[in-house]
């Protein structure tokens, strides 16, 4: 009693894996592959009360599109995965100031804006870029 011949072993472990394999794919064709694309929103983070335009670079992977809801929006697009946008309008520190479209959503990690330049709102003499900042923020679930 030696079992099952090692050629039928084979064969039979092919099979699991032909079928774990189409299972998979099946899956994924069904679901998709677990991505969620979706606007993220780039947060304002600002020492002033007078901000009237902000300047930054975004990068870190695929950007889609670009909004926002201030009234000026201007978008420079450097590759697939890196922007400069310039908003302008009256602003403070906690407003989205421009939101972006991307592949998934929840993966916001790779993501980083920096803030190049900062006006102020009535004179628009340049800000000390001091205490400045831009939050990638994915969507929140409710």
């Amino acid at each position: 009693a030696q079992g099952v011949p090692m050629n039928r072993r084979r064969a039979a472990l092919g099979m699991a894996l032909a079928i774990g394999l189409m299972a998979t794919q099946a899956t994924c064709f069904l679901f998709g592959d677990g991505a969620d694309p979706g606007w993220v929103s780039l947060r304002l983070t600002s020492p002033n009360a007078n901000d009237g335009g902000i300047l930054f670079r975004i990068q870190g992977g695929p950007i889609d599109s670009v909004r926002s809801s201030f009234p000026n929006l201007f978008v420079r697009t450097e590759s697939d995965s890196a922007r400069e946008i310039m908003v302008a309008g009256d602003m403070a520190t906690g407003n989205v100031v421009a939101e972006i479209y991307v592949p998934d959503a929840k993966a916001v990690a790779p993501y980083i804006a920096v803030p190049l330049q900062a006006a102020a709102r009535e004179t628009f003499v340049q800000q000390v870029l001091t205490g400045y900042s831009i939050h990638v923020e994915a969507p929140t679930s409710n």
